[in-house]
């Protein structure tokens, strides 16, 4: 393992030492505006990492980077940033509420109370960090979010916030206020935890506050002690955590909250509190475009572009000294690389047709191949060179990466008639080299911090580049498998009993490497998936799988970034763990999919980790 930090998260960093090593996305400007936003990306992409840079003291330390002022003064700062990050500390042991009378509607109660509270003390958090960061300004070049806050302006502060948020004593700083919002939210606990009192829920429900109106009763207190009226955006990070119906109340609250407030929220693709069809019906849903904009953090389901991948290697590649052209040659450099069916050129490669077409034709292993090129009338490499035009995109271009993979994957010899059999697992050369690499990674900057650093070793020890690569392949994709295994399934209602996301994913994963290693050389194989007519309990552990980056949905038909509905859907398997099936990076056709198989016979045809099983008809 690399003794350089890899698992780079955001929830563990401090705004400077996000900002020191930040990688500005292109859709920051858009981001930061003040306007509503609904920000959207699976786990890892880089949602926590932006909206921590926007918090007062993220914002001052982008202001001493030289390469980030110039794009800080074109953007529209003048508000006051209020982070809300997403934690679990909150929920304590509200799902013992199950246990009363009160039923799920109590719960929902409780959690909100727990919720609010958590808000509350952030919100507090957050101004006084605007009010810390202010001190390092004089008064004539303080921006707009660093607030001056004086002595007698926080105790007049901290004294009416006591009283309208009911807590059990008026206080006079800050400190005090925060300290407050503690211990009524352990005490909120004690009263979940007490066995005897559950069914007396008044101790409960009078504690019930409204997190939007709290507030705005804060932002009130506010231009009330400085005698101006200031502008804010309320920044929750990870709001999937929150209760449903809080986050609920607070996406339809995008159409018209207050007019000093934004909202911006960080959520996964697909989300669950939202009932779609009912709001339709009411036409009361916020409109993207309209009432918020949206940003995808997600990779691109179709052609993505990775500049900003290379901008993260590039910056791992000065904080370790290593020149970046030299790392890029070292990957590229691997003998395994599929039989120089590449030319490489700096940080990019063009596929060598004639050798991807000569390897095929030559090894004489796919047979159905070799009969598919000659009702094409291309009996030899010679007859592919003098395709031109539209028939050399046909014949060549289009199918090239699917012979290229079928070409290194088929077995050198086949020793059984109508079987086909896989190289091993080392044969992990087709991924080899530094834009496959980048691409395996999926621009998920927790990917590229684990691939690049653990290259970057090998790099400085002098490993050869394609034992490196194979080990570092193997152990990314295993370790993002483990995260997918990982993931929590509902298991209340119809889902008691339900399947493992990484199962299902690897169902799809194992159904179309059977279709595109098959007998039968198909040049347009399926390579990804329409969902249609699929049972609840399986949507939901399709949106877990969305959520977690294994899969990949492809939003441009649909034109939305948020997913309230799974059905329709096209998606494919990510990336990140296309080496395992394994699969080419690259979108394909598409295959309608009404019910996931049940996997056993799948299994036995899949690859394992150790050695590629045996292919049947």
């Amino acid at each position: 393992m690399s003794n350089h930090p890899t698992a780079f998260n955001a929830r563990n960093k401090t705004p400077r030492e996000i900002v020191e090593h930040l990688v500005m996305p292109k859709e920051f400007s858009k981001i930061a505006g003040y306007h509503n936003l609904v920000l959207v990306g699976p786990r890892g992409i880089g949602k926590t990492t932006i909206l921590k840079s926007l918090t007062p003291s993220g914002l001052y330390f982008m202001s001493k980077r030289g390469d980030f002022c110039n794009i800080l003064k074109e953007i529209d700062l003048n508000y006051i940033p209020i982070y809300i990050p997403a934690e679990t500390l909150w929920k304590g042991n509200a799902n013992i509420i199950k246990m009363s009378d009160g039923g799920e509607g109590f719960k929902e109660i409780i959690l909100n109370g727990l919720f609010v509270d958590h808000c509350l003390h952030e919100l507090i958090s957050s101004f006084e960090d605007s009010r810390n960061i202010a001190k390092k300004f004089s008064d004539k070049d303080a921006p707009y979010w660093a607030v001056r806050v004086d002595e007698d302006q926080e105790v007049e502060i901290s004294r009416k916030c006591s009283k309208f948020w009911k807590l059990k004593q008026v206080e006079t700083s800050f400190l005090g206020v925060k300290l407050a919002l503690i211990d009524r939210a352990n005490s909120f606990r004690s009263k979940i935890n007490s066995f005897e009192q559950l069914n007396d829920h008044s101790r409960i429900v009078s504690d019930h506050l409204d997190v939007l109106l709290m507030f705005r009763g804060f932002f009130d207190i506010v231009d009330n002690v400085l005698g101006e009226v200031k502008k804010w955006s309320i920044n929750f990070d990870e709001m999937e955590i929150a209760p449903k119906r809080v986050l609920y109340k607070l996406y339809e609250n995008l159409r018209s909250f207050d007019h000093r407030v934004v909202l911006k929220f960080s959520l996964f693709p697909f989300v669950d509190f939202y009932d779609i069809e009912a709001k339709l019906s009411s036409g009361s849903s916020p409109v993207e475009g309209q009432d918020f904009i949206a940003v995808n953090l997600t990779s691109k389901f179709a052609n993505p572009e990775y500049d900003f991948s290379r901008e993260l290697v590039a910056l791992q590649c000065a904080k370790r000294k290593v020149d970046f052209d030299d790392f890029v040659l070292y990957l590229n450099s691997s003998q395994a690389i599929n039989k120089r069916t590449r030319d490489y050129k700096k940080t990019r490669f063009e596929k060598n047709f004639e050798k991807i077409f000569d390897n095929a034709i030559k090894d004489n292993e796919d047979k159905s191949f070799i009969e598919y090129m000659s009702d094409q009338g291309v009996d030899d490499v010679g007859s592919i060179r003098e395709l031109t035009g539209a028939k050399r995109a046909q014949q060549v271009r289009k199918i090239a990466p699917i012979v290229e993979i079928r070409s290194y994957y088929l077995s050198e010899k086949v020793r059984q008639e109508g079987v086909i059999r896989r190289r091993s697992v080392k044969g992990y050369g087709y991924y080899h080299g530094f834009d496959q690499i980048i691409s395996l990674a999926e621009s998920n900057p927790r990917a590229i911090n684990f691939y690049i650093n653990e290259l970057l070793d090998s790099f400085l020890s002098g490993e050869s580049s394609s034992t490196a690569q194979n080990r570092v392949i193997s152990r990314n994709v295993d370790r993002f498998r483990a995260l997918v295994a990982t993931q929590a399934v509902p298991t209340s209602g119809h889902n008691r009993k339900v399947r493992n996301p990484l199962d299902v994913v690897d169902c799809l994963g194992a159904s179309i490497s059977l279709g595109l290693f098959d007998k039968k050389f198909r040049p347009e194989p399926a390579l990804s998936f329409i969902f249609k007519d699929i049972d609840v309990v399986t949507k939901d552990i399709l949106g877990i799988a969305i959520n977690a980056g294994a899969l990949v949905v492809d939003q441009r038909r649909e034109g939305k970034h948020l997913l309230f509905e799974i059905t329709d859907c096209r998606a494919r398997v990510s990336h990140r763990i296309a080496p395992f099936y394994p699969l080419p990076l690259i979108t394909g056709q598409s295959k309608v999919i009404n019910n996931i198989p049940d996997g056993n016979e799948t299994r036995k045809r899949q690859p394992d980790l150790l050695n590629w099983g045996a292919l049947d008809d």
